[in-house]
């Protein structure tokens, strides 16, 4: 099986003069966790992720601690350390960043006539949930580890309504 028999032609992207505040809003609004960063050619040139956030937000603060919860399926908690009102500003000055500051500028891709089995393999071995998938350095597409979960499933996903 090739990339192109599973990826997802119709990307969400960013561009890298939007906000970190923009990208979020972004990913909330179609249930996301991240997105390709491509400039005005529809070149790619990063990629901006939740865990992308979170370290921004731990590079910009000595006072903001992430503790994870006891149960995976909560989230990640803020603790507050000493002023609050700082924490606030920092959280406040990383929203308004732009994307081009925070974002993974070696970003893994594939091709669309790759094999899936490679995006599987960086998958795994870049420890990485999702793959920007280009030709000629645009971007056609996108393979998230959804995807390959559903190869497995005995439904395609235009059937699971």
């Amino acid at each position: 099986m090739i990339v192109k028999d599973i990826m997802t032609a119709e990307v969400r992207t960013l561009l890298p003069t939007d906000t970190i505040k923009d990208a979020l809003n972004n990913f909330a609004e179609h249930n996301i966790h991240g997105a390709p960063v491509v400039n005005s050619k529809g070149e790619l040139v990063g990629i901006f992720t939740e865990s992308d956030m979170l370290v921004v937000l731990q590079k910009n603060s000595k006072n903001l601690k992430m503790v994870m919860s006891s149960l995976p399926i909560m989230s990640i908690q803020f603790v507050e350390a000493d002023n609050p009102e700082e924490v606030k500003d920092i959280i406040k000055k990383v929203l308004s960043m732009k994307i081009k500051d925070a974002m993974t500028k070696n970003v893994r891709t594939l091709g669309p006539d790759d094999k899936v089995k490679q995006g599987v393999e960086h998958m795994n071995k870049y420890k990485i949930t999702r793959i920007p998938i280009c030709e000629d350095k645009k971007l056609v597409g996108i393979v998230t580890r959804q995807d390959i979960i559903e190869i497995g499933l005995p439904y395609k996903k235009e059937n699971n309504k």
